[in-house]
This record gives C-alpha cells, sequence and structure tokens, in this order.
C-alpha cells in the first residue's frame, strides 16, 4: 500500500510556505488583471506580499505588516475617493485613479492633519506590530540601532560620519527648497576620491576593528 505523506508544516518551512502563497497570489492577479493593467497589478501584489511574509510568527505565521500614516489616510477616505471617481469617470473607472487622487490628496493634506494620522499609525498599529516582532524574536530599527553596529566602519564610513553634519549644512544653506539629502552621499564621495592622505580615518577603521574583535 501507498503511505500517506503528512502535510508540511513548522517554523522552518515557513519561507517555503510564504513562496508558495506569493506565486498563488500572483497568479491570481494574473487571472484576475486586465492586461494592459497586469504589470502594475503584479508589482503592487508582489509588493504586499513582500511586505506581509518578511517576518513571521512561531507558528510560520506571516506578521502584518504596520500600516503607515498614508495608509490610514487611504483606509479613511478610499470609500470617498472610490465613489467620486466613479462618477465622474464612469465607463472609463480604474482602479489607479483612485490611488493617483488619494496621492494628491495626501500631498495637499495640511501637517497638523498629517501629524495626527502620523499619531495614530505610531500609537495603534505599529505598537502591534513591534509587540509582534518582539515575540518572535525579531528586533526592532530602533533596538539595532541601540546595540550599534555588528561590523567595525570602514575609513569612508568614519570619513562620513566627521564629515556629514557640517557638508549637510553647507548644502542646506546653498540649495535652500532643493536640498535633498541624496546629495549629501553623493557630495560625500566625490570628497572622498578627493582625499589624498586618507591614513587618519584608515587608522580609525583599524582601531575600531580592534574594539570590535577584542
Amino acid at each position: 500500500s501507498v503511505s500517506r505523506c503528512e502535510p508540511w508544516s513548522g517554523p522552518r518551512l515557513a519561507p517555503i510556505v510564504a513562496a508558495a502563497n506569493m506565486y498563488r497570489t500572483l497568479a491570481l492577479a494574473a487571472a484576475l488583471a486586465p492586461v494592459t493593467g497586469f504589470a502594475p497589478a503584479l508589482r503592487a501584489t508582489a509588493r504586499s506580499v513582500a511586505l506581509k511574509a518578511k517576518y513571521t510568527d512561531a507558528n510560520g505565521n506571516p506578521i502584518k505588516a504596520a500600516l503607515s500614516a498614508y495608509m490610514h489616510f487611504c483606509n479613511d477616505e478610499r470609500a470617498t475617493v472610490t465613489a467620486e471617481q466613479k462618477r465622474l469617470a464612469g465607463d472609463s473607472f480604474k482602479q489607479t485613479l483612485v490611488m493617483t487622487k488619494l496621492g494628491a490628496l495626501w500631498r495637499e493634506l495640511p501637517e497638523a492633519q498629517k501629524a495626527t494620522y502620523n499619531q495614530k499609525a505610531r500609537r495603534g498599529d505599529k505598537a502591534r506590530y513591534d509587540a509582534a516582532l518582539k515575540a518572535a524574536g525579531v528586533l526592532t530599527k530602533a533596538e539595532k540601532k541601540a546595540q550599534g553596529p555588528k561590523r567595525p566602519l570602514s575609513a569612508y564610513m568614519h570619513f562620513c560620519a566627521e564629515r556629514r553634519p557640517s557638508l549637510t549644512e553647507e548644502l542646506k544653506a546653498q540649495l535652500g527648497a532643493d536640498f535633498k539629502y541624496t546629495l549629501v552621499m553623493t557630495k560625500l564621495g566625490e570628497e572622498w576620491r578627493g582625499v589624498g592622505d586618507k591614513s587618519k580615518y584608515e587608522a580609525m577603521a583599524a582601531a575600531d576593528k580592534a574594539s570590535k574583535a577584542a
């Protein structure tokens, strides 16, 4: 007689289960989405699945990601915006119109109202998410930061740590409203390549490495 296989289970199989769920969800998205809208739907679905499956609890079940302030706003406004867009677009209505409008409304929202949603995200769903991560033995970003870097800093990173504060202020003063933090990293890279004598930072990196090894 043929032996009957028991279904797989357990935390160690969580990645396999998560992958299977992802492919099943993507297949469903492919079946339901129109051809012209398949690629955006596929990307959105993949992002959603990836977020939900990033961490698992002790039973291998995905820990649902915390909702951001923007997502709380969307949950409050989606029904109203959907009805409005259906009325305006008629037969040309697409769900992407709703997301576009929600994004525009969020950008126009006064800072005081955004602060309310930020507070809601911090006190509500994020608290639930952090508690679930703690129960699963996963460190939050704040906890990881408190523990300090696991690897010693390179000479370049020591240079960045020293130069970043003053460079940031310089660029803010020069660029005003056009300032972006990505410009700081770009400029740091340029300045590092122009440093002739890097022995100071190499010595700092060596000392850091020695202290981590001790």
